[in-house]
Formats: C-alpha cells, structure tokens, sequence
C-alpha cells in the first residue's frame, strides 16, 4: 500500500473505533495498518523490559500491571509517577535487612582496636572498599560487612578465645581480698597470670608502659621513689604466676600511696611559695608606691597568683612578657643613667664657674680698693691718669668675663632643659615598658588583663555618666581552614591584618582586645546597640574590601559577631558571654553576619 492509501485506512480505522482524530491516534493507527513499531514508544518498552528484569519484581506485580497499563495507554504523567514508586519498592525491598549502625558501630570499634594489622593497612583497605563500592549502596554494605569480618579474624589471632579480656572483666590487682588472674584465692595459681601470648602480654605491655613512660619522668626530683618503680617494673618482667601478680598489686599498692603523699606534698610546696610571692609582691608595692615603672609587673603576676589552679600555659606567656618588659626597661634605663651623668656633669661645671667669678669678684674688689688708696695719694695728672688707665683696663675685663659667664650659663641653662626633657621621656617609656605586659604580644591590641582593666574604667564611667557601654565578640570566619592549609605563620599574620585594620577604622574612645584564639573584643563607650551594630558591619564591608596575601594567594577574610550591651552591675565575662551567643546565632546564620543579644532572645 502506498503512504495514502494507508493514511485514508488509519482515518477510517480512527472512524470506525470512534477515536477523536488526535496526532496520537492517528499515529498508532498508520503504524498499525503499516505494520511498523511506533518509534515514539521505544524508550517506554526498554522501560518496562528494565524493570521486569529486576530481582524481586514478581512480588511487585499490581504495581507493574499498573505501570504497563498507564506506558501503552501513553499516560506519560502516570506512568512517570508509577516508574518512581516501582523503584523505590525494589531499593526498599534491596535493602531490607541491612542494619548500617551495626555495621559503622563495628567499624568504629575495630578501628581503635589494637590488631595484628596496621593502622594503615585498615586506612588502606577502608579506602579501597569507599573507591569501588562508594556510590552503590548495598555493594558497599556487604564490601564493608566483609572487611569487618577480616578484621574481626585479625583480632581472634591476636588473642585466644579462652584469654579474651575487657576492662570491666580485670580484677583490682590492688584489692588484696579480691581474685587474681589465674591465681587461687590460696596464693598457689593455678597458670600463667601475665605470661605467654594473648592479652597477658597485651596487659603486661600497657602496664609496664604506664610506668617506665608515665610515672617515671614524672620522679626525677624523688630518686628514692623513681629506684622502686625500676623495682616494680624489674618485678613485672618476672611475674608469671598468679602469686607473683599478687605480690605485684600490693607493692603497687604502696607505690601509689606514696606517690600520692609526694604529690599532695608539692601541691602544698606550690601554695606556700605562691603565698610567699604573694607577701613579696605586696611589700614591693608598698615600697614603690606610685611608681608606675613597676606596678603593671607587679598587678600581672598578682593576676596571675589570683587563678586557680595555675596554669603553666598563662605563666609562661606572662614570664616571655615580663622578659621582654625587663629587656625594654634594661635599654632605657641605661640611657636614663647617660642622662643623669650628663646633668651631673653640667652641674658640675655650673658650680665650677660660679666659684671662678666668686674668686675673680674678690680679685677685682682689691683691686679697685687698692686704686681708691692710690687716688687719694696721688695729687698730679698724670698719676691720676695712669689709675684711670688701669682702672679702665680692669672694667673691661670684667665686663668680658661677665659676658662670657652670661653665655655660658644660657648654654648650661639650654642643656640642662634638653637633659631634662630627655629625662622625662625616658621615664615614660620606662612606665610605657611595664604596660606594655597588657598587651598581646602576637597583635599589639590589648590582652586579657588590659581589657579587664579598661572595661572596669568604661564601666565605671557608664554607671557614672549614664551613658550605654557596648561590646562587640569578633571571630574570623574559617580560621583553623586557613590556618591548616597555609600554615600558622601565615595565620599569625591574618591575626595581625585583622586588628590592625579593625584599629584603623574604630574611635580612638574605642578598645580592641584579643580574647583568645581568633577571638577579639571591641569596647564601644558612649554607643547605643543600634551604633554598635552600624560601626561592626562597616567594619565587615571594609575588611571585605581589601585582600589578604597568604603564599600568594588572594583571600577575602570575614568575621561573625556579637553584640551586647552592658546593664548596670552586670560583670564582664558575663558581658562578653552574651555577646558570644549572639556571635554564635551569627555563625549558624551564614558566617560574616553581625547579631545583637536582644535578637536571639
């Protein structure tokens, strides 16, 4: 038949069904009276040839007679929605049965467990069954199921099945009426306690490294007691019955008394030299008085004093700043001495000249009364005028020697002002010097002491005058990323980039201060929340501006904050701890946000 021929017998087909004459109609029925496939339900049919080739699908039977009845009905629509619902019943019939927190419990247990394999060995397994099975979920299952297994075999060889031990099953080897391992309570034993393979050596092992790694370096000013740990750990190589381990457990019993009154002994050797520092630092006090050169010394090691218990983390910070307060100090007071002995010698030299015109006044006193003698003797001309002439001559001098004394005491007079101005600084770096002990040492802004202290001014100030106090909690965003990937030199140097932008752009009333980490304080005097929240999020749009060089790399540093405002008698770590909060909504917003307290109330 030719193309119209069976165009005119599909529209007869299409009449004699009663089918509206639609483009799909119509279609199906030339293909049918061509006797050839309809194209357009190719992909329909290797839909459906898919999913009948699927495990388990023959339990799925309503649901497949519903898809094929809605694919060669061309309900596109349903069918779509049936292929979904079809699938979803096969991934869940699939993965029936696979209990996956068992699976990643097991997995994170034999992980820390120590096994006669490596740990690198388990990374590299583990990552080679995550490459191959990763993306399919139930290869993955039964891939991982498997290398646990391997791992569960490794660790049955590490330990015989009849010497398997937990921490909860050990007896107390310091209990001298409880059991021991494998020993009788007669003392006899009855095998090998912490002998052989298996988890007596595992416990022999632990324990001789508690010892010899743990206790001992711990002993060195007690060599008494760091000898009879040798003796106990020489004894725990020995033990291999049941009775050697219970005369090992009361030894160690007495080890550990003794140990314990050693240190309950240094704790209180700390107190006391604390408390006697503390007496000293109080007698220097008093003895300084206001001397400022030494008081912010002093106030930092008392701060330190007052904390409990001491942290060797915070003395050791203070220690590298009082050396470097002293080294400062040190420079300038040996210029300071260079001044005083300039002084000292002008002074000198001041005194020196007013006794030589003391002894030149007495010299000319006789002089003029000697002259006065001679006039009233002399009764011609020309002695009278020889007198004269000589009178003269010593006017003149004198004249000229109270010139140059004049001069010389100006200049004198000039260098003692410019001594003494150079005096007066040197004394202000000195007390300049011993502040600097308040701030940090990293960022030049202000440490924890230095805020403490500023905000106990501010807040004072605020009570007083009645004005708002706020405070801004700062903390760089993707800190510690930065800092792993590029190093910690260069994320000392974003610490400095941030303070001393923020520096640049907050008031001079204004306070910055590193609070620890990536976390700095800005303290805003004479600022209401809604200033505080416009001054904190210029601050976020200018340091967006500008780029951070880390290796070469341009980065966009950003910060979240918090803000709160003081309330009167409200304490600063409790000040600081609402602004944390509001910091904290502000990193779970989205990073680079700034929020008030009162916004998450």
């Amino acid at each position: 038949m030719t193309p119209a021929e069976i165009a005119r017998e599909a529209l007869l087909k299409l009449a004699a069904d009663k089918l509206p004459p639609t483009p799909e109609h119509y279609r199906r029925a030339f293909c049918e009276i061509a006797h050839q496939p309809d194209e357009t339900n190719v992909f329909a049919r290797e839909l459906l040839e898919y999913i009948e080739q699927q495990p388990g699908i023959s339990r799925l039977s309503p649901r497949l007679g519903r898809l094929r009845q809605a694919l060669e009905g061309e309900r596109w629509h349903d069918g779509a929605e049936l292929s979904f619902s079809v699938m979803q019943a096969l991934a869940e019939q699939q993965t029936a049965g696979q209990d996956w927190a068992r699976i990643l419990r097991e997995l994170v247990r034999l992980w820390d467990m120590p096994l006669s394999i490596s740990q690198s060995h388990k990374r590299e397994t583990l990552e080679r069954v995550l490459s191959v099975a990763g993306a399919q979920p139930l290869l993955l299952y039964g891939k991982l199921g498997n290398l646990l297994d391997n791992w569960k075999t490794s660790a049955a060889s590490t330990r015989p099945a009849d010497s398997l031990l937990t921490f909860d099953e050990l007896p107390d080897v310091t209990d001298d009426s409880s059991g021991m391992v494998g020993a009788t309570r007669d003392g006899t034993g009855s095998g090998p306690a912490l002998s052989g393979d298996g988890a007596g050596m595992t416990w022999r092992t632990i324990l001789r490294g508690t010892l010899v790694n743990g206790v001992s370096p711990r002993l060195k000013g007690y060599p008494e007691l760091a000898q009879e740990l040798m003796n106990l750990v020489s004894l725990l190589d020995e033990t291999v019955s049941g009775h050697d381990l219970e005369m090992l457990g009361r030894r160690l019993k007495r080890f550990w008394i003794r140990l314990e009154l050693v240190l309950e002994q240094e704790d209180r050797l700390a107190n006391a030299l604390a408390g006697l520092l503390g007496v000293l630092l109080d007698n220097i006090s008093e003895l300084v008085g206001t001397d400022s050169r030494v008081g912010g010394q002093v106030e930092a090691m008392r701060d330190i004093l007052s904390q409990a218990p001491l942290s060797m983390r915070k003395i050791y910070q203070l220690e590298a700043s009082l050396k470097e307060a002293v080294y400062q100090q040190g420079l300038i007071k040996h210029s300071l001495d260079e001044a005083t002995d300039s002084m000292r010698s002008m002074l000198d030299s001041f005194i020196s000249r007013v006794g030589m015109l003391a002894s030149q006044t007495d010299t000319y006193r006789e002089r003029f009364s000697r002259y006065g003698e001679e006039v009233a003797l002399t009764h011609d001309v020309v002695g009278l005028h020889g007198i004269l002439g000589r009178l003269m001559q010593d006017t003149r001098a004198i004249h000229t020697d109270l010139a140059s004394a004049h001069d010389e005491l100006q200049g004198a007079r000039h260098q003692v002002e410019a001594v003494n101005a150079r005096i007066e600084l040197l004394e202000a770096e000195l007390v300049e010097a011993s502040t600097k002990i308040k701030e940090d040492q990293l960022t030049g802004a202000l440490n924890r002491r230095g805020l403490d202290e500023q905000f106990a001014r501010e807040a004072s100030r605020a009570e007083r005058n009645g004005q708002p106090l706020a405070l801004a909690l700062i903390d760089i965003d993707n800190f510690k990323q930065l800092n792993d990937r590029y190093g910690h030199r260069t994320g000392d140097n974003a610490l400095r980039y941030v303070v001393d932008l923020v520096s640049e752009r907050v008031r001079p009333s204004d306070a910055v201060a590193r609070f620890g980490g990536e976390e700095f304080v800005v303290l805003m005097p004479d600022t209401s929340q809604e200033q505080a929240l416009e001054l904190v999020e210029r601050l976020q749009r200018d340091l967006t501006k500008t780029f951070f060089l880390a290796n070469e790399d341009r980065l966009v540093i950003t910060f979240s904050a918090g803000i709160a405002v003081w309330s009167t008698g409200e304490s600063g770590l409790d000040l600081i701890e609402r602004a944390d909060h509001a910091m904290y909504r502000a990193k779970l917003a989205g990073k680079n946000r700034v929020l008030a307290a009162a916004d998450e109330m």
